[in-house]
């Protein structure tokens, strides 16, 4: 009998997830173009767009193909040309420990009961990446979730950035006098430069360029004294800060020239204290505090 060749446009299709058992859902995500899922039974094939996102009906263990749903119709697919994105699968025991990092070390996330529903993103030596069901990510021990599914699951490198919380008495020595660093707002993920030039309680730093200023003033709306949490990048690490965005001192504080700006921006740390203004003292100052804390939560 004769084949027949039905093309789908795949763009269209909705995902259709299991209703009845929501245990161990397979996506598939198409790799590359060119590929075709045939259903032997009833003789058409379906063409496969790159990107496309489809429910894995069968992982097919021990061949090479897949059983993917496309409309409504079960056809197989080859696997070089999908990869698993997403396997929902469910916790075997109770009081499962779900942690920020991949180790039994890392900070407590969550504590789950038997059989609630992870969604597993990848695995990392003895752990699995999970998503929760509120949102939440994190890391749960291999050992408590199980399916043989599990196991077709790319192992990744899990190189987590963790943000350091300094305080004053040491930022000061790793974000010296001179040095040029990266600023990376929190809220909006933007980035320019800036060079330490003064600052005895707090860092004074400069926009490095025209185009930092430009920068800055688009992220702060203008010159402002607003405090926003920043992250400080310098030699591979991380600092969190707090960033005041409106310079001052004018002349007397303004060693990068033809930046845009006149005078220093308030970059502070934990500990870290205002100006002295005339009798009254230097102190720390509750708002860059605040923003500090925002920043030690940043999550790239």
């Amino acid at each position: 009998m004769k084949t027949t060749t039905i093309k789908f446009l795949l763009c269209t299709v909705v995902v259709t997830m299991m209703t009845t058992n929501t245990f161990a859902n397979v996506i598939g995500v198409v790799q590359s173009a060119g590929g075709v899922g045939y259903n032997k039974e009833q003789k058409y094939t379906v063409e496969l767009n790159k990107g496309t996102q489809l429910q894995i009906v069968d992982l097919q263990e021990g061949k090479d193909a897949y059983l993917i749903n496309a409309q409504g119709q079960t056809v197989t697919v080859n696997k070089d040309y999908l990869s698993i994105s997403k396997i929902l699968t469910e916790t075997t025991v109770g009081g499962v420990k779900v942690r920020k990092l991949p180790s039994a070390k890392s900070t407590l996330l969550k504590t789950l009961d038997s059989n609630q529903v992870v969604n597993v993103l990848g695995q990392n030596e003895k752990w699995y990446n999970v998503v929760l069901e509120d949102g939440t990510e994190g890391f749960i021990y291999k050992s408590q979730l199980s399916d043989e599914r599990l196991n077709m699951i790319q192992s990744k490198v899990y190189e987590a950035q963790k943000i350091e919380v300094l305080n004053w008495s040491n930022a000061k020595s790793v974000v010296p006098r001179g040095a040029i660093v990266t600023i990376e707002d929190v809220y909006t993920g933007k980035t320019f430069k800036v060079k330490r030039t003064f600052g005895t309680n707090h860092a004074d730093v400069e926009a490095l360029t025209l185009e930092d200023t430009k920068i800055i003033k688009n992220i702060w709306g203008g010159f402002s004294w607003e405090r926003r949490p920043v992250i400080v990048h310098i030699n591979g690490r991380m600092l969190a800060a707090a960033l005041a965005g409106m310079p001052h001192a004018g002349s007397s504080l303004n060693a990068v020239k033809n930046n845009g700006m006149s005078g220093v921006l308030d970059l502070h740390f934990i500990g870290s204290k205002r100006h002295q203004e005339g009798n009254i003292a230097a102190v720390v100052d509750p708002q860059h505090q605040a923003a500090i804390k925002v920043a030690a939560k940043y999550k790239k």
